[in-house]
């Protein structure tokens, strides 16, 4: 607003205003609206990779609820999935699946590259310098995406070492769950708890899978490393779309109990308790394809 509305006096304060209160660490940089570009590029990659590790869909990733802070706001058409599927959408106003699970990251490269060009008349006075700085910043965004990703996988699947020769197990992994219908959040339990009710244990494409995922802990890391890495990375629980509809239908209605079980498994999502095994169940088909979230939400 101050860039497209305000005098480049206007666009300074703004900027200085926020890089006193939020990254002072910067202020005596050399460039300090590149800085700041550069660790708010960083700070949303870091945050829609937490989004991403936790099956987390926010559903409206619209410039202005994207906070130069780093942190989720405007909570609106958001869900958690189920079956992972990258092309998953819950939102009822997404017709074009543009925020789906898997475009997050690209969205937020969009959301950045905004975010610079509203920069662009502080960051030099020279406008072809400026837009040369800025770009440059821009152009590092799939590199470090990519670096950071694949480490953030590799620890949900227990392996602290970020080599590039165990991208392919991620990859391979990810499309056996889209082609199995696997559930995204189920399947991390699974294999940290080997089920034998798992597709780990009874499919063959999955067990040669798993084959490939054992020799690669033993590899670079060990058994005992890779159930640390793995119960600090993946959630047990989650808020199910079906869970949280059948609680706020009951709240209204006057009956709590589900409610206050929910926030109660869902406040500590790390620790599995046996009691709670009915909130780690998906919900049928159907459901799923009909369910839609909104503003309102």
């Amino acid at each position: 607003y101050a860039s497209y509305f305000g005098s480049i006096n206007d666009l300074k304060s703004l900027s200085s205003y926020t890089i006193n209160r939020l990254y002072p660490e910067i202020k005596n940089e050399e460039n300090p609206t590149i800085s700041l570009l550069n660790i708010v590029m960083n700070q949303q990659i870091d945050l829609v990779l937490n989004w991403i590790r936790v099956g987390f869909i926010h559903g409206v990733m619209n410039t202005d609820n994207t906070s130069i802070s780093g942190e989720t706001f405007d909570y609106g058409p958001c869900a958690f999935m189920n079956k992972y599927n990258p092309e998953q959408i819950y939102s009822s106003i997404d017709y074009n699946k543009r925020y789906a699970f898997g475009n997050q990251g690209i969205v937020i490269k969009w959301n950045i590259s905004r975010f610079a060009e509203s920069l662009l008349p502080i960051i030099h006075k020279d406008k072809n310098k400026s837009i040369k700085l800025a770009q440059s910043t821009i152009d590092k965004f799939d590199e470090i995406w990519k670096k950071k990703y694949y480490n953030m996988m590799l620890k949900k699947i227990g392996i602290k070492n970020n080599n590039k020769s165990l991208y392919p197990i991620i990859d391979e992994l990810l499309d056996l769950m889209k082609k199995k219908s696997l559930d995204y959040t189920n399947t991390f339990w699974d294999l940290y708890n080997d089920s034998k009710e798992s597709e780990f244990n009874n499919d063959l494409e999955c067990i040669e899978w798993k084959k490939k995922w054992k020799k690669s802990i033993n590899m670079f890391s060990n058994m005992k490393e890779m159930k640390i890495l793995m119960r600090k990375n993946n959630p047990v629980f989650i808020p199910r779309n079906n869970l949280v509809k059948e609680a706020i239908e009951k709240a209204t209605h006057g009956n709590l109990n589900l409610f206050n079980d929910l926030l109660k498994v869902i406040s500590k999502p790390y620790q599995y308790s046996n009691k709670y095994n009915k909130f780690m169940t998906p919900p049928d088909s159907k459901f799923e394809n009909d369910f839609k979230t909104y503003c309102g939400t």
